[in-house]
């Protein structure tokens, strides 16, 4: 008799951890977990696109980006890919399709601008993320603009 009431005892005890193994298992992520980890990816996306050599006399996104801002101060430096596109527009499809087939394509929408002396340059965004009454998570990386005073910002935010 007592080892049928310890056998008892002992399924309880499995029964109950399973349900609590399960229980958390299913459990959704907290919210702040959720925002750290759409931080985190969103600014290694951020530093990646930067980082990636283009098509476009093998510049860098960010040696493109700087360019094109460069461009608003003095014609004369404008940067011409080779398939006839300037630094400015390139940059800007380059962008477009990254974060379309990345973050666009995770059912999110984006907005993404570069930001020197209060004007914003080489705005992309999707859906209705550019409003200010939107939920977002916000990626700024202050990128340096050596031949100018100040520093540019370089912004993503994704909208959930």
């Amino acid at each position: 008799m007592e080892f049928i009431g310890i056998v008892i005892i002992v399924l309880l005890i499995t029964l109950v951890m399973l349900f609590v193994i399960i229980w958390l298992a299913n459990k959704e992520p907290s919210d702040i977990k959720r925002e750290v980890t759409t931080t985190q990816v969103t600014a290694n996306i951020l530093n990646a696109m930067l980082k990636t050599t283009t098509d476009c006399r093998d510049m860098r996104a960010s040696d493109l980006a700087l360019n094109c801002i460069k461009t608003s101060f003095n014609a004369d430096t404008i940067k011409n890919c080779q398939n006839g596109q300037n630094s400015c527009e390139y940059f800007e499809s380059f962008t477009a399709s990254i974060l379309n087939n990345t973050i666009y394509e995770w059912g999110n929408d984006y907005n993404f601008y570069i930001e020197y002396d209060s004007t914003q340059y080489l705005q992309s965004s999707t859906g209705n993320c550019a409003s200010d009454n939107v939920r977002k998570e916000t990626e700024t990386s202050p990128y340096p603009l050596y031949p100018l005073q100040g520093a540019i910002e370089v912004v993503l935010q994704v909208c959930n």
